[in-house]
């Protein structure tokens, strides 16, 4: 169920979206929707412990003094929502991805733009609202969603995770049998001694093998019997083994941790339900044709800034502004960006620090750079 609240002072703003809500084909029928006249009444809710949602359509009057400070006071006390902020315009834009927002909407809103940003939401949603498999090895964390899992293959004393967007294992050191233990109850099935499948990717299950999308998987004799009974029960009811479905009280093995082969590597499952956990950036156009443009950019993406739309994500007019003037990336790990100049009239930081050319170097979050001149800029968040 995705439970949804909206605060405004805008009574038409409040009837809009419920309108919007209804008619998007992208909402499930399961959802529950309230709305709040100001932030006053949120926050008595708040102090009260009944407020249960999951994404804050939050509106800002014109001097966002309201709306700003209920997203500061909800991030303080670490409340699990996702924020999406209705504006009068992009003055507050900067300060509002600072309180983790998913997204920033300028009013009048239409329903092309509320479609596509729930379409966006949602889809995410789907990818990070999810049991974590923290994998730890030798010091450096990797985090995995189990509902993007695919399937986990052991090989010796290393177990390979493969994805549905990595078909390459992240390897790391493990015994199966305790990994198993860990993540049974999330919807994975052993078939073989050295394979753990998500059921939710499975197509087909016979008495010798089981099918997904992309692979076959051998059931072995000792598992065929279990893999039938479970596969039996998943198609009878589905929601019992879906994966992010709160596990309950007893036995729940949220940041629990497995012991493993070494011991310089540990293996956590940890819950993460708010889209403003997922790691990226945020990227704001303050002055040019970009100006007030938002871009989100995720660990391990890097976003290409230029003339040429052949080279460059980020389409610039400017005429100082090499064909391929810079990249960007975002370290989700480490909370910075890596920026890289590749121009003839060169990229700053900070105003001043001119970038060397072709050398990725580490820029913190809250920094403006610019491009060639201070007529083109943009904010890293």
């Amino acid at each position: 169920m995705l439970r949804i609240a909206i605060c405004d002072r805008d009574k038409n703003q409040q009837s809009q979206l419920l309108g919007y809500i209804a008619n998007n084909t992208e909402i499930s029928d399961d959802y529950v929707t309230e709305c709040f006249s100001d932030a006053h009444a949120v926050q008595k809710r708040l102090k009260e412990r009944d407020f249960n949602f999951d994404l804050l359509f939050l509106g800002l009057e014109a001097d966002g003094k309201e709306g700003l400070f209920l997203a500061s006071y909800m991030r303080e006390q670490k409340v699990d929502i996702d924020i999406i902020f209705l504006a009068l315009n992009h003055e507050f834009i900067e300060e509002g991805f600072r309180f983790k927002a998913f997204n920033f909407l300028i009013k009048p809103l239409t329903y092309e733009r509320f479609h596509y940003e729930m379409e966006q939401y949602l889809r995410e949603r789907e990818e990070y609202q999810s049991e974590y498999l923290s994998v730890l090895v030798q010091g450096k964390e990797q985090m995995v969603s189990l509902n993007m899992v695919e399937y986990f293959v052991s090989d010796a004393r290393k177990i390979g995770v493969v994805t549905a967007n990595k078909k390459e294992p992240l390897w790391f050191y493990g015994k199966m049998n305790e990994l198993e233990k860990r993540i049974a109850k999330f919807g994975f099935l052993r078939c073989h001694q050295s394979y753990l499948v998500n059921i939710h990717r499975i197509i087909s299950v016979s008495s010798e093998q089981i099918q997904t999308k992309n692979d076959v998987f051998p059931v072995s004799r000792k598992y065929s019997v279990s893999i039938r009974e479970e596969w039996e029960k998943y198609k009878k009811n589905c929601k019992m083994l879906k994966i992010g479905k709160d596990s309950g009280k007893d036995g729940d093995s949220r940041n629990s941790e497995i012991v493993v082969a070494d011991e310089s590597s540990t293996v956590i499952i940890t819950k993460n339900f708010a889209m403003g956990a997922a790691k990226y950036g945020i990227v704001v156009g303050i002055r040019g044709a970009r100006q007030n443009d938002i871009f989100r950019l995720y660990q391990d993406e890097e976003m290409v800034l230029g003339r040429d739309g052949k080279q460059s994500q980020i389409v610039l007019s400017d005429s100082t502004v090499s064909r391929k003037h810079c990249g960007i990336r975002f370290d989700g790990e480490r909370q910075c960006y890596y920026v890289c100049d590749f121009s003839s009239n060169g990229t700053f930081a900070g105003g001043r620090q001119k970038l060397e050319k072709n050398k990725w170097v580490r820029i913190e979050r809250d920094t403006l750079i610019q491009l060639a001149n201070d007529k083109c800029s943009f904010m890293l968040l």
